[in-house]
């Protein structure tokens, strides 16, 4: 019997040693190999975190902030505007797309929004894209120093031709740009302008 007694009083001293670790634990960060977030830091609503260099949960309100209440998310700002509201300079990565000489239609694109056109020797033509979705911009850059006609909606599948606006094809000559916007509600690409 006296046995059993100091055997639950070592056990009670255990567990009071075992409770002051797991109190002191609690005022300090959990790493994230452990599951936690390697910071006391309380995150601010809105915050968008991610783990830092270190691994350590992080925010950075000013840079990268969701507004919850309006369903917006702020780059460079921490009060957006709209849906994504970009406070500074904003890139878009170039794509390649080859093309041929005369008629190319149902374009497979690349999934870059700025895409520079290579291949054609002569005269080419392009009379729509495929990889459509309402509100996508494409911008093709004509590298080549061919003549490029934009074919205004005939020739590929309904939902992938252009409508140049003008009721008429049009053409650039030689090195050239030309702005597109896909319109679910018309399902054409809408030619929105062209240099060159």
């Amino acid at each position: 019997m006296a046995e059993n007694q100091l055997l639950i009083q070592q056990v009670q001293a255990l567990v009071g040693a075992v409770n002051k670790i797991v109190m002191a634990l609690g005022a300090l960060p959990l790493s994230t190999a452990n599951g936690g977030t390697g910071t006391t830091t309380t995150f601010t609503a809105g915050s968008v975190v991610f783990a830092g260099t270190d691994g350590v949960y992080s925010q950075d309100n000013s840079n990268l902030f969701w507004d919850n209440t309006n369903n917006r998310l702020g780059f460079g700002t921490a009060s957006p505007n709209a849906t994504s509201d970009v406070n500074g300079t904003t890139a878009l990565r170039q794509g390649a797309l080859t093309l041929a000489n005369g008629a190319n239609s149902n374009i497979t694109l690349p999934t870059n929004s700025w895409v520079r056109i290579t291949g054609p020797t002569g005269a080419f033509s392009v009379s729509g894209f495929a990889g459509a979705f309402d509100g996508r911009v494409l911008i093709l850059f004509n590298s080549t120093t061919q003549d490029f006609t934009i074919t205004n909606d005939a020739t590929s599948t309904a939902a992938n031709r252009i409508l140049t606006l003008t009721g008429a094809d049009v053409t650039l000559t030689g090195t050239s740009l030309a702005t597109f916007i896909y319109s679910t509600a018309d399902l054409r690409w809408i030619l929105r302008g062209t240099q060159g």
